[in-house]
């Protein structure tokens, strides 16, 4: 506890520019920098630094928190380093590879290339703008992006999308994922930043899990951001394909801050995976996999939310509640479920 405070203090420091009289907690993180440092804690300051938490008592508290994001201890403690001014940054990789990427385990994203985007400020036009590539020989999409600002981002709902239909794209369904379907109509740089609605050149095929657990909270802080202190946010999201499959292996989301009093940035990798199916990526077909993590657990009987989300009891006093168009009688993993992005009922708390 006592080196996650420490590890947290020196971050605000950076965030908040306190003053030059708290000196000492940068030698106290330094010690604390060249000690272990729990993923777990890593995760948390990098959230905090990309602006996806707000630390809280709660947060403080919370050491062995388990925030997403799959990043080893040395690269947090690199990250930090530098941060805060121990360390001299060393130079970005000019071109992103899937080399850079490490194996999916059990996070929807990856912090990669020291949470620093690709691509330089120069290439890009002046002002707001966006544009999204050309479809590939195989109709796959290539790549959006954007000079994201208020004036860019909508202000009605999304439309209908459903016309489009991206390479790879099907219709499978599980019980055990919220709203049943595998795959989303996955927007490449979200409707929510720039209002572009059914655009095939900005239409991927993803999985709800990528899509809601690995984009969703990135595209959610760079409008957050642009909301909170006007200005705009350089953006790109590019589609990772393996040869000529036709379903992406994940896509690279990288977001800057040109001004120089902000420090926003961020360049990491989601997944395009869904944890309990194996998905053929050349064709997009899928199947239920066979692999159960060791601590899984037993399968039991529960009550699907897929609207809302939830899981219960069956014997959960909110379980009648659930209409018969949203309910969906599932025997098995716990686990499983919770990978698949539902959570539990937080009254049976199953």
């Amino acid at each position: 506890m006592k080196k996650t405070t420490a590890f947290l203090l020196a971050l605000l420091l950076v965030v908040f520019s306190v003053p030059d009289a708290f000196g000492s907690a940068l030698v106290c993180c330094d010690c604390d920098c060249d000690g272990a440092v729990e993923a777990s804690d890593a995760r948390s300051a990098l959230r905090l630094a990309i602006g996806l938490d707000t630390l809280t008592p709660e947060l403080l508290a919370a050491a062995d928190a388990d925030f997403s994001g799959d990043i080893t201890a040395d690269d947090a403690r690199t990250i930090l380093r530098i941060s805060i001014g121990l360390d001299e940054a060393p130079a970005p990789s000019p071109v992103f590879s899937m080399d850079c990427v490490p194996a999916y385990t059990e996070f929807a994203y990856a912090v990669i290339n020291l949470n620093r985007p690709f691509f330089d400020a120069s290439d890009f036009p002046d002002g707001s703008f966006e544009s999204y590539g050309e479809l590939d020989g195989l109709g796959r999409c290539t790549e959006a992006c954007a000079r994201i600002s208020e004036s860019l981002m909508p202000d009605s709902a999304r439309g209908d999308i459903s016309s489009v239909e991206p390479t790879g794209f099907s219709d499978a369904s599980y019980d055990f994922i919220p709203g049943r379907l595998l795959f989303n109509r996955c927007h490449l740089i979200a409707y929510s930043l720039t209002g572009e609605n059914a655009n095939p050149n900005n239409l991927i095929t993803g999985t709800r899990y990528m899509n809601n657990l690995g984009m969703l909270p990135f595209e959610t802080a760079v409008a957050e951001h642009i909301r909170s202190n006007g200005g705009s946010v350089l953006y790109r999201v590019t589609p990772v394909f393996a040869g000529s499959e036709l379903v992406c292996r994940g896509v690279l989301i990288e977001a800057l801050d040109e001004s120089e009093e902000s420090d926003f940035s961020f360049c990491v990798f989601c997944y395009n995976v869904q944890p309990g199916v194996m998905i053929d990526y050349t064709t997009g077909d899928s199947s239920l996999s066979d692999e159960e993590t060791a601590d899984s657990g037993p399968e039991a009987d529960y009550i699907l939310n897929p609207s809302s989300g939830v899981f219960h009891e069956p014997y959960c006093r909110l379980a009648p509640a659930v209409g018969a168009e949203n309910r969906i009688e599932y025997c098995g993993n716990r686990e499983r479920l919770i990978e698949a992005g539902y959570r539990p009922c937080s009254v049976c708390k199953p």
